[in-house]
């Protein structure tokens, strides 16, 4: 197993960090576990990186600035079709 901490935190960071795993690890879905802040573009970041045999383990941060729940979360990644939880 393998694990990867990666800060990818919009759409173009999302896509390139997708590249690099699919060119690097060769495999199934991965495994993602995500958290973000409520003024971020959580739609275009999972749309770049997310695939549908994936899975992402939604978490909220513990910040005081405002964050996307993990039920916001949940409801982009059913969009686009991974797994959530």
């Amino acid at each position: 197993h393998k694990l990867i901490l990666d800060g990818a935190h919009n759409p173009a960071g999302a896509k390139a960090l997708r590249k690099a795993l699919d060119e690097k690890f060769f495999g199934k879905g991965r495994i993602f576990v995500l958290g973000a802040f409520a003024n971020k573009d959580v739609q275009g970041l999972l749309t770049n990186l997310l695939r549908r045999e994936d899975m992402v383990i939604a978490t909220e941060v513990a910040a005081k600035r405002q964050v996307m729940s993990t039920s916001e979360i949940a409801e982009i990644v059913k969009q686009i079709g991974a797994s959530v939880v």
